[in-house]
């Protein structure tokens, strides 16, 4: 009897569904609404005192800390959470960045002349990297502090903009002009990391399955434009994008992550109907490419779990071929060398 209900029971899925940790109760909801009321409030009626920039942003990141220890810490509100965690590492960014612009702003007559100007902007540029970089320490200590899922995503981009910052000023205007090599290695390093709290979390029942799930929306948004604007640039058309388009879904897939088919749909939409209206299919293709798109979102959709264990196990069967194969070859090289010797 054993044997047979065993037999007959159902193959486990190789993740849980994938959740959207964003709110923890419509009471989460209504406190975030109060907070970003609040901040705003506050904004207004320090600036209407009198108080400066720097003052009102010291004041913000204050309320900012009061609020998180008592919603996040320990309500564990999530939404909340999210909207304290952003305000905090842009409070940091702003506070860093004022007080440094005003040790070094230039004053008198001399700050009109052009060496002054190029100075000024060569520092201001300091400005901006130290202040994402006290942005991405910011979003470290609040993720120690009070857990919220978005601060690693927080941190990894803030972190990136100074490092790509540091390389501006190594290597002037490089950046700029390979900015779309520079979003795509930033977009990896993110979905990278996305992955591997994955693996750590393989049930999704923790913390780190909702702050993988914010890498990899950011890392989805920095992978897919670079590479479809590189396919369009490249003159690979339509029939390119959309095989990137059906790549990026055997990714998802495969990390059980839809983030990169979010980021991609507006992409395999024009190009679907670019190539309708070159095959002369309809005039108006988009209508019948949104049409298209929405098929396959639904089918991945409902059948997710089953589609995914298919391509497991054939993924798994394929890597066996490949792995009895080296092992047959080896063992014939062995033999060969026995025998010569």
């Amino acid at each position: 009897m054993t044997e047979d209900a065993g037999a007959t029971a159902p193959r486990p899925v190789p993740h849980a569904r994938e959740q959207l940790p964003l709110v923890s109760g419509m009471n989460d909801a209504m406190v975030t609404a109060a907070v970003l009321a609040g901040i705003a409030g506050s904004a207004a009626a320090l600036h209407s005192a009198g108080l400066g920039a720097l003052g009102i942003t010291a004041a913000e990141l204050l309320l900012v800390v009061g609020l998180a220890e008592i919603f996040c810490r320990r309500r564990r509100m999530r939404l909340t959470g999210i909207v304290l965690a952003v305000a905090g590492a842009g409070a940091a960014l702003g506070i860093t960045m004022t007080l440094l612009w005003r040790a070094t702003q230039p004053g008198g007559a001399g700050g009109l002349e052009l060496a002054a100007i190029e100075r000024w902007a060569t520092e201001a540029h300091w400005h901006m990297v130290a202040g994402f970089g006290a942005a991405a320490v910011a979003a470290i200590l609040i993720h120690r502090r009070y857990r919220i899922a978005i601060a690693p995503a927080l941190a990894w981009f803030a972190a990136s903009a100074g490092v790509v910052g540091l390389v501006d000023l190594a290597w002037p205007r490089w950046p700029l002009h390979n900015a779309k090599a520079v979003l795509l290695i930033i977009g990896l390093g993110a979905f990278a990391l996305g992955v591997r709290k994955d693996r750590l979390d393989r049930g999704r029942e923790g913390r780190l399955h909702r702050e993988a799930f914010w890498l990899h929306i950011g890392a989805a948004w920095c992978i897919v434009h670079p590479l479809f604007a590189w396919l369009d640039a490249s003159g690979a058309g339509s029939v390119g994008i959309i095989a990137l388009y059906l790549g990026l879904a055997v990714v998802a897939l495969a990390v059980d992550r839809r983030g990169l088919l979010v980021a991609g749909m507006l992409y395999f939409i024009v190009a679907m109907t670019d190539a309708l209206e070159a095959v002369g299919v309809a005039s108006a293709g988009w209508e019948y490419a949104a049409i298209g798109v929405s098929v396959l979102l639904l089918i991945l959709g409902v059948g997710w779990n089953p589609i995914r264990q298919w391509c497991v196990d054939h993924a798994q069967a394929a890597w066996a071929k490949v792995q009895r194969a080296r092992h047959e070859a080896k063992g014939a090289k062995d033999e060969n060398e026995t025998r010569g010797a």
